[in-house]
């Protein structure tokens, strides 16, 4: 995705990637049908829909969409 267009989604909370040079970047993609039912089923789990589905000037052909998943509150360190 470009810098531009990532920046519009996460910019705010975190740095605008531009700036943000050498910290680590991943995109991770899920395969299915039905985004909008893919998302909602995420929101009744409790997931908090950031950017809703809609067309992005980086995905002209309309082939990504993409939910992301907090997974910090599954991790669990064991200090013994």
């Amino acid at each position: 995705m470009p810098e531009n267009g990532i920046a519009k989604i996460v910019s705010g909370p975190l740095p605008h990637p531009s700036t943000a040079n050498g910290t680590p970047r991943c995109e991770l993609y899920l395969v299915g049908t039905d985004l909008v039912a893919a998302c909602e089923r995420a929101k009744q789990a409790g997931a908090r829909l950031i950017d809703g589905a809609k067309d992005r000037d980086w995905d002209i052909a309309q082939h990504i969409s993409w939910i992301r998943m907090d997974m910090s509150s599954r991790w669990h360190v064991d200090h013994r």
